[in-house]
């Protein structure tokens, strides 16, 4: 399947040149930034490349270029890179003038594996664009009739479940009413098909086209006879609802529509989703355009929310910011004029780093008691470690309660037991997760002889595993055999890694740092695995600090090191630093039991 995998855009409004990089593996692409520097522009351009007819002299020249007439070509140029991993084809179009839009193409393919590339001809680049559908929805001048007007002109080509639109062609052209009513038979299994991604926002939403008249002129049944209403106990003229939900249904159905289009790679550039719509919407939203355009097509949009940006892996996200050059006199205008264009920020420099940090905070307003699924940890550390995994291993991790020490598991358990007493049909289900050791398996046994206790609740109880998958048995914790194993949640990270944070502390404080290949490999030996690497790193870092390693902590009865602990899980960033995304995807392969058992916790969540 063909997709976007580069853009080159010259010399258009404000943008000047600018090339973006895609992952044609994630089919979302989301553009962010301040207001008003151009990100809109973007999405102009693509459509643009799309759809050469609209492309307007007066407002799609830069403005310096237009008003200064300043040397060099002053027209745009748009070039889009396809790929579908085995060729890549690349197209080039010319914008000169208000016409003749279709001899300004060129392109060229490629094979990548033989390398061998090839021109393409004029023709041969118009027929490989029509093989893609694009449609622009701006944040603003939303038109329900015109949607309408391009369902009924292009239905011809687009068949549905039970009901097939060219067979009745003939007929409807002959009478009006056969026409209507066969028109609103095809428009209903449309709607059909379209009510239930209403229902997900909300359960009382549902879709239905509808005949405003019965007596109307063939020529104008298109525009005046067909009108498009939410069904919920309300007014059904759609112009009557908020302007977020005309924006949702708006996107809805182009969404629905562009995949109906036979033979047709549905691109679908969306101004601001989030606009108007509260953040519960917003992200209801972003599953149905994920899950929609999952298998075909792409998505571009611009956003201001972190709801449609992948804020951790920071994967087709593009940051822009307004340059502004210093004021320059005209001669042939007689006047100053500023150069201001639309740029692109490298996210992956230090500075850009810190650019789309501020630019994507993140908010949790997430308040309920209890989900359907949830897990109990220890400590403040263990639910940052978990949920900064789940994120690097793109998985939806249940809700993660902390009890703030072993001890207080049982409070909690039977706090939620008792409030739930009185729930109906609503028995909540809660995964124990503690240490493996002593005190994480004396609690474990606990919690298992007295389960019944806290009858409200569906309880899971489990150990945490080392990196390598190991932890003790269900059976021999209830044995209570002998066990001398000291496994804590930062056995399960991967050692190199966290000795990498141990160092941030320690160069932190000026001390010795600790070897951290030779750590890693000193934990997989019998001997210093039962410890725990907290063990170990704390000897390795009074052997390399003989003088003054003992003010420093990271294990030990007698100082409690939970604020150390909490300080390493802390300083665990791995979303938006592309240096520590390589080295998690080696560590990855190496220890792959890290991902299986984030990934286990997070599908017993949905079963």
């Amino acid at each position: 399947m063909w997709k976007i995998s580069q853009i080159e855009i010259s010399r258009y409004r404000s943008i000047m040149y600018l090339k973006m990089d895609l992952n044609p593996d994630v089919n979302l692409a989301s553009i962010c930034g301040a207001n008003n520097i151009g990100k809109t522009n973007v999405l102009r351009a693509i459509d643009l490349f799309f759809n050469p007819e609209k492309f307007s002299y007066e407002t799609d020249i830069p403005f310096q270029k237009l008003e200064t007439g300043s040397g060099g070509n002053k027209y745009p140029e748009i070039s889009i890179e396809f790929s579908d991993g085995k060729q890549i084809v690349c197209i080039t179009r010319k914008l000169k003038s208000d016409i003749d839009e279709e001899h300004q193409l060129s392109g060229s393919k490629k094979d990548l594996k033989d390398r061998s590339r090839t021109e393409m001809g004029d023709k041969e680049c118009v027929e490989f664009l029509r093989g893609f559908l694009c449609k622009f929805i701006e944040v603003i001048n939303l038109s329900f009739p015109d949607l309408i007007r391009e369902i009924v002109n292009e239905i011809y080509d687009v068949e549905y479940e039970k009901v097939r639109f060219n067979g009745l062609k003939e007929t409807l052209r002959k009478a009006h009413a056969d026409y209507s009513e066969g028109l609103l038979k095809v428009l209903k299994v449309l709607s059909d098909e379209i009510s239930p991604s209403f229902k997900e926002f909300n359960d009382q939403w549902s879709v239905a086209f509808d005949s405003k008249s019965d007596v109307q002129k063939f020529r104008d049944l298109i525009s005046d006879d067909v009108e498009f209403y939410i069904k919920d106990s309300s007014n059904k003229n759609i112009s009557n609802k908020g302007s977020g939900l005309q924006r949702l249904a708006f996107i809805l159905l182009q969404a629905r529509i562009s995949h109906k289009a036979k033979n047709k790679i549905p691109i679908l550039l969306i101004d601001e989703p989030d606009a108007f719509l509260h953040q519960e919407l917003q992200k209801k939203l972003n599953i149905f355009l994920t899950e929609t355009f999952k298998k075909s097509g792409q998505v571009f949009l611009t956003t201001h929310s972190s709801v449609f940006i992948d804020t951790f892996h920071l994967r087709n996200v593009f940051l822009f910011e307004l340059k502004v050059g210093e004021p320059f006199f005209y001669k042939k205008v007689n006047k100053e004029i500023s150069k201001s264009e639309t740029v692109l920020v490298d996210i992956d420099s230090v500075d850009g780093a810190k650019k789309i940090k501020f630019e994507l905070g993140i908010e949790n307003n997430d308040l309920d008691l209890l989900d359907p699924y949830n897990i109990i940890v220890e400590g403040e550390a263990d639910e940052k470690y978990l949920t900064k995994l789940a994120s690097y291993f793109e998985v939806r991790l249940p809700r993660v309660v902390v009890a703030h020490g072993v001890s207080n598991v049982e409070k909690l358990l039977e706090y939620y037991s008792n409030f739930y007493k009185s729930a109906i049909n609503k028995k909540p289900k809660v995964l124990v997760l503690v240490d493996d050791d002593h005190a994480g398996r004396t609690e474990y046994r606990k919690i298992y002889t007295d389960i019944k206790k806290y009858g409200n609740l569906e309880i899971k109880l489990r150990t945490v595993p080392n990196f390598q998958g190991e932890t003790s048995t269900h059976e021999s914790i209830i044995e209570n055999k002998q066990n001398s194993k000291k496994n804590e949640i930062e056995d399960l990270i991967y050692p190199e890694y966290l000795c990498s944070l141990v160092n941030v502390i320690l160069k932190k404080k000026s001390f010795n740092e600790i070897d951290e290949n030779a750590i890693a490999a000193k934990i997989t030996r019998a001997s210093f695995k039962s410890q725990g690497i907290l063990f170990l790193i704390e000897n390795e870092k009074n052997d390399a600090n003989p003088d003054d390693g003992q003010t420093i902590a990271f294990s030990g009865s007698e100082r409690v090191p939970e604020k150390m602990k909490s300080s390493l899980a802390n300083i665990m960033n791995i979303g938006g630093d592309k240096r520590t995304l390589r080295l998690f995807k080696d560590f990855d392969e190496k220890y792959p039991h890290v991902r299986i058992f984030i990934t286990k916790l997070s599908k017993e969540s949905t079963t």
